[in-house]
């Protein structure tokens, strides 16, 4: 008699499962190349940044142009109340004399006065389209505004100040209200000086202008509420007297703009000479730049001795190596320079033993800007072995594309990222087929298994029925 049957029915799903991990192994050791390579690519990027920025800050050092750092500029005024002084690098140095007689003006007149909720306005001028002719340098500007019955004083003056300031004419309006209850139009030219000043007021179309006291209704015009004559500023440079429309003036001294600010024979003496202070400046932005380049060079090549482990960048040599070259081209003497401003260091500059860069001594690199000029401009930027211009030298091999050094290493490494992602593409895409072939397989072996549980078993009931006949 048959005691049981056993089924071999089989989990195909699992199967394939634990087959698939450990088919899919070698793309974790692809995955971890693939974070490497990325790894490493960031660390590149930011030493060529820092790189960058380090070149960058070199420029004001090593150029001759107008924006060159030694020709920075600077305009004193002895008395700033009287005036302030700015110069660019085109002023040459001196002193100057100045007296100011009259400051430019900006012309201003303003109608008569009204109350504000009055009907004054429309009750004389009227309702309707109408026009006012304003004269400024001998240009008519024509500017409309229409009056709509019932509006008051204040209403229609406010309307008309809109019209002038949206005519594009070169005044302004406002409405002013002096007392609580009373409304004013005050008109103020754009330019300062007789260029702006208002020479005619006259009503093309009704009689507002007249009527508001804007205008005197004919020929030979002159405002009837001046608040501000036109006037120009009149000084005078070393007893030279000059004339202009505005009070900042740039075309008196080359290179020098003047901002007068009193006037009625104010004096004040401008000196303009070398702006020691913003030399300096952009030399500290070279030596910031040139830390941060060191201090991120150092980071990404570092190794801990405690955990055995490097930072992306430790394998790399040609960036290794780079600290060292750009301390020895920082601190190396400039041949032909006198022996008082031949480095960095005999004009108070110097690389500590841990590498940084510092201003050891703020007063001798102020006097040497101060007395030797054009020396510490060579010693930065002299043509064959200045300092900024052999730095800014190895700063291309290292950074121009193509040829420069780290521009390789960043160029071979987006390459190894590319083939890695390709394995990584290839052999998903290998796994993919492979996880379908073996669903399939183990689908068919199942299915073969399904059907010997299905002949056993049938087998078995036939045998069962036979017994149980013979018994009989």
């Amino acid at each position: 008699m048959i005691q049981g049957i056993y089924s071999t029915s089989i989990d195909v799903t699992t199967i394939v499962s634990q087959l698939m991990l450990q088919a899919a192994q070698p793309l974790t050791t692809y995955q971890n190349k693939q974070t490497t390579f990325q790894t490493e690519l960031s660390s590149l990027t930011a030493v060529q940044s820092k790189l960058a920025a380090l070149q960058n800050a070199l420029q004001p050092l090593l150029t001759v142009s107008s924006t060159s750092a030694f020709k920075h500029k600077l305009a004193t005024s002895s008395d700033e109340s009287t005036l302030t002084a700015t110069a660019d690098s085109t002023a040459a140095n001196g002193t100057y004399n100045v007296t100011v007689n009259t400051l430019a003006t900006y012309h201003k007149i303003a109608s008569t006065q009204g109350s504000q909720a009055g009907l004054q306005v429309i009750t004389n001028v009227g309702a309707g389209l109408r026009t006012v002719r304003f004269t400024v340098d001998g240009t008519d500007y024509d500017i409309d505004v229409t009056l709509a019955a019932g509006e008051d004083n204040e209403t229609i003056l406010q309307n008309f100040a809109d019209a002038i300031n949206a005519s594009g004419a070169p005044m302004s309006a406002i409405v002013v209200n002096e007392t609580g209850t009373s409304t004013r139009l005050v008109i103020t030219a754009d330019d300062s000086g007789t260029v702006g000043e208002i020479t005619n007021v006259e009503d093309l179309a009704g009689n507002l202008a007249t009527f508001i006291q804007l205008s005197t209704g004919g020929p030979g015009w002159t405002p009837a509420n001046e608040l501000v004559a036109a006037q120009n500023a009149d000084f005078d440079i070393d007893g030279l007297n000059f004339v202009r429309s505005t009070n900042s003036v740039g075309d008196a001294i080359g290179g020098v703009t003047l901002n007068l600010l009193q006037d009625a024979g104010a004096t004040s003496t401008v000196t303009v000479g070398v702006d020691t202070s913003a030399i300096i400046e952009d030399i500290q932005s070279y030596i910031d730049a040139y830390n941060t380049a060191i201090s991120a060079i150092d980071s990404e090549t570092a190794y801990d001795l405690k955990t055995n482990t490097g930072k992306p960048l430790f394998h790399e040599t040609v960036v290794k190596r780079m600290p060292l070259k750009l301390r020895q081209l920082s601190t190396r003497s400039v041949a032909g320079q006198p022996l008082a401003t031949n480095s960095l260091y005999m004009i108070g500059i110097e690389v500590t033993k841990e590498g940084e860069m510092r201003i050891y001594d703020s007063s001798k690199l102020s006097n040497a800007l101060e007395t030797s000029l054009d020396d510490v401009q060579s010693l930065f930027n002299d043509p064959v072995d200045g300092v900024a211009t052999r730095l800014d030298q190895q700063l291309d091999d290292y950074l121009l594309p193509t040829t420069g050094s780290l521009a390789r290493l960043l160029d071979t490494t987006n390459k190894n990222i590319q083939k890695i992602e390709d394995k990584i593409s290839d052999f998903e895409a290998y796994l993919t087929n492979l996880e379908e072939k073996l669903f399939l397989r183990w689908s068919k072996v199942q299915q073969a298994l399904s059907f010997n549980d299905s002949l056993s078993l049938f087998m078995s009931q036939r045998l069962l029925n036979s017994s149980q006949q013979q018994s009989y």
